[in-house]
């Protein structure tokens, strides 16, 4: 029974390949009085790793894959936050702040911040192989199915001192 299981579970983890994992991530920021700019990029391709094969799910995972999506907050999206899928995917998101000043027109008494950003992760395009590595994929393809898209603008804005 517990060679059964373990066979299925491993189909689920990482679909009996034996290629290499491989991760990007990069972020790059600029920032000036009043204004933040981040523009993020990331690609994962078989990074399951687990200090037991044989487990499923979101159980006993060793490495830590970061997400590109906005971390919400205050907002229903909040209870469902998009996981980042180590089998593959390739994504991005850009956010852009802006400050303005208190005690002018658009600012008001206490300053007024605006914020957009725009976020999409996406499958990696796999040609599949009939050899232990299992599938191959080109570092920058993209492939067809969209895991993920969100467009968020944020106008942040104290009313009063309470």
């Amino acid at each position: 029974m517990r060679n059964m299981l373990t066979k299925s579970t491993t189909l689920q983890s990482n679909l009996f390949t034996y290629n290499y994992g491989e991760a990007l991530f990069t972020n790059l920021t600029y920032t000036k009085k009043g204004l933040g700019v981040r523009v993020s990029g990331k690609r994962v391709s078989n990074m399951d790793f687990r200090s037991d094969r044989a487990v499923t799910g979101n159980r006993l995972l060793i490495n830590y894959l970061p997400a590109v999506n906005r971390q919400q907050t205050y907002r229903l999206a909040t209870l469902y936050p998009y996981a980042t899928q180590p089998l593959g995917e390739m994504g991005g998101s850009a956010e852009i702040y802006y400050n303005f000043k208190p005690k002018t027109k658009l600012g008001g008494q206490y300053g007024t911040t605006i914020m957009a950003n725009y976020a999409a992760v996406s499958d990696i395009d796999r040609t599949n192989l009939d050899d232990t590595l299992g599938y191959k994929s080109d570092f920058f393809a993209i492939g067809e199915d969209r895991y993920y898209q969100e467009v968020t603008l944020e106008v942040t804005k104290k009313i009063s001192k309470k």
